[in-house]
């Protein structure tokens, strides 16, 4: 899912960063256990790589985030988040964008009888992009709503996450549901059909 999330210069880098913040922190409030000195250490360790990568990423990007860069940024988060110890949904909530984008990406291509995995220009960033945001706006978008959910995540309990995780699905969904629906029909019609 994370992978998925690098469609536009700077959006990868500043993703992570904020989750690997927020594990930290969250890792923080718990450090007379000597496990977490190792996930706080190794969060703020990616956290570090990112920022350095973000500087060559931004736009006009200058470095591309190629599969090796997303897929070990999923690991990474992935490690710091199950060894942090319950703070999985934790994680969920922060990359709830790139998440719910996957899965309803998925489900989309699925449905359309199409490869899950092949490529195509329905992301949630595509859409962003063709509803008139600029690649800037669209990554600052994914940043914005990423800390929001990060300092939300921070102070919720085991309920308010599931509740949470319900509450952005149903947004995220309809969002996407109405930017194809938006997109789709505010398109001029074709030579073909008037």
């Amino acid at each position: 899912m994370v992978n998925w999330a690098k469609g536009l210069d700077g959006q990868l880098p500043g993703i992570v960063i904020i989750a690997a913040l927020t594990i930290a922190l969250l890792s923080l409030r718990f450090t007379e256990d000597v496990t977490q000195w190792s996930v706080i250490s190794l969060a703020a360790l990616t956290a570090g790589a990112y920022a350095g990568f973000l500087p060559w990423n931004i736009y006009p990007q200058k470095i591309m985030p190629g599969y090796g860069a997303g897929s070990i940024a999923g690991f990474l988060l992935a490690i710091i988040s199950i060894l942090s110890g319950a703070k999985l949904a934790t994680m969920i909530i922060v990359l709830g964008i790139p998440t719910l984008d996957a899965i309803y990406t998925v489900a989309r291509r699925l449905a359309a009888g199409k490869s899950p995995v092949w490529g195509d220009r329905g992301h949630l960033h595509h859409k962003l992009l063709d509803s008139g945001f600029s690649k800037r706006q669209v990554a600052f978008f994914y940043w914005l709503v990423t800390a929001i959910l990060g300092f939300i995540a921070l102070y919720l309990n085991s309920r308010q996450k599931l509740f949470t995780i319900v509450l952005l699905t149903v947004l995220v969904g309809g969002l996407l549901i109405w930017l194809n629906y938006f997109l789709s029909s505010s398109k001029p019609p074709g030579r073909a059909n008037g």
